[in-house]
């Protein structure tokens, strides 16, 4: 039930321990989601990422917080569209047990851990609004979102190319030190030089960019600044275990 093809057959190897899916040779379930995303995914991003543009208009018209909506039922729509007719691949509805059972194995701890996140994300919001009020939720929501723009933004971007690129490598523990290293310190080069600079400039960045009713969340957004550089840089050791089957 388990096929590891070598990667000539595939253009990268599959993660040691992770099953192939049928039809598609040596393509694990992480990675025919995170590292090889379909045809047209890149032209599914740019179109859906216009929904901001829909926002605006909406708002402009009078929809007011219903703008939102609007623009993230848009931006699913087109981005399903896109992918639809530039994939080229269409869904089968067939159930194979041993292969859901391979998949779950595999992805039980992946899934575990991605809930995790998601309350590590958001319970901080919790507690603030419960304790301290929607105002200050407000900056920490804000001072938030600002101090993890790199990780969510631009290295959120880079896992998806991580992972089949360690893939590749898994055999050859001396490679994968190698191109792990150099992706910490292409994460290092842009997360640490924007966590320090957002230190430095809390006030000034908030009153130039969000106006001065924002600056009471200049000291939050310190703290959280550098906590954002810690965040980046953890961003490429999921990989590496995935890469290696090692989901738990």
């Amino acid at each position: 039930p388990w096929r590891r093809p070598s990667p000539d057959r595939t253009g990268y190897g599959t993660a040691r321990g992770t099953p192939a899916i049928p039809g598609r040779p040596g393509r694990s379930p992480a990675g025919a989601d995170r590292g090889n995303p379909p045809p047209g995914g890149g032209a599914a991003d740019f179109l859906s990422d216009r929904r901001s543009v829909a926002a605006v208009v909406r708002a402009f018209s009078g929809f007011g917080v219903w703008s939102l909506v609007y623009a993230y039922l848009f931006k699913t729509v087109v981005q399903m569209i896109v992918v639809w007719i530039l994939s080229g691949w269409r869904p089968h509805f067939h159930f194979r047990k041993d292969l859901a059972i391979q998949m779950l194995q595999y992805g039980k701890y992946i899934f575990v851990g991605s809930l995790l996140g998601f309350l590590k994300n958001n319970l901080g919001n919790v507690i603030v609004g419960r304790v301290l009020g929607i105002a200050s939720l407000g900056f920490y929501a804000l001072a938030f979102n600002i101090s993890t723009f790199p990780s969510t933004y631009i290295i959120g971007r880079m896992y998806g190319v991580f992972f089949p690129a360690f893939s590749k490598l898994q055999d050859d523990p001396e490679a994968l030190r190698r191109a792990f290293l150099k992706s910490l310190k292409l994460i290092s080069m842009i997360s640490v030089p924007f966590g320090f600079a957002i230190f430095a400039l809390s006030p000034l960045f908030l009153r130039v960019v969000y106006g001065e009713k924002w600056l009471p969340g200049s000291d939050v957004l310190r703290i959280l600044a550098i906590g954002g550089i810690f965040r980046a840089l953890s961003g490429s050791i999921g990989p590496v275990f995935l890469a290696k089957g090692k989901s738990k």
